[in-house]
């Protein structure tokens, strides 16, 4: 019962909230200029922890085979 109020408070908020930072950012010149470069900043940074942990994985396995 707590966690549904909890999850719907919380989705209402997030929902309102994100769409009211993007009218505010919106009104810059230069994020509206370079809104594509931002999203794949964003893409990179949220991918570069699996992409490191996938690496480190990788060099171990190797190093352990030989």
């Amino acid at each position: 019962r707590h966690f549904v109020t909890f999850n719907v408070v919380g989705a209402t908020f997030w929902a309102f909230g994100i769409t009211w930072l993007g009218y505010f950012l919106g009104s810059f010149q230069w994020i509206r200029e370079n809104i594509d470069a931002m999203i794949l900043v964003i893409v990179f940074i949220s991918v570069a922890p699996m992409l490191i942990s996938g690496i480190s994985q990788f060099i171990k396995s190797r190093r352990q085979k030989s």
